[in-house]
């Protein structure tokens, strides 16, 4: 990919941008103090139910340009998925939201057509899914 190629560039800074929130919480729960770690906590698992729910968004679109109601049902699931997972305690949230990015990037893999933007979703949902495997490690090891 070229340096600023029909916006990717653009997309690109902002969706990494877009992982600085899971970092900072990570930081927080792992090096902060004790006063701030459960509520970095519950603020990291928010955040990534909020991500979970976005990437639905790009499955309405797509039912929108193609009228397929298999589509609608994939745009409405993972925040679906992500409401659920805010119920249970953290380690359960964290399991169940990295079970969410795993099977939408399988469903986005069948269904996605290859190239910049199909890139860039892999690759950020690896840096998403590693974050909550990290926050996991860290709550069991407390």
């Amino acid at each position: 990919m070229k340096f600023g190629e029909k916006g990717e560039t653009i997309a690109e800074i902002i969706g990494y941008m877009g992982l600085l929130p899971l970092f900072i919480g990570l930081a927080l729960v792992g090096f902060g103090p004790d006063i701030y770690k459960l509520q970095a906590l519950a603020l990291f698992i928010s955040y990534a139910a909020l991500i979970l729910s976005f990437l639905g968004g790009v499955n309405w679109g797509r039912a929108l340009s193609h009228n397929n109601p298999k589509y609608y049902v994939a745009s409405i699931l993972p925040t679906l998925w992500a409401f659920v997972a805010l119920i249970f305690a953290p380690l359960i949230s964290l399991v169940m939201l990295t079970i969410g990015f795993v099977a939408l990037l399988a469903y986005d893999v069948k269904h996605m057509s290859r190239g910049w933007f199909f890139d860039l979703r892999v690759s950020l949902t690896t840096v998403v899914v590693l974050s909550l495997c990290f926050m996991a490690a860290q709550i069991l090891a407390y």
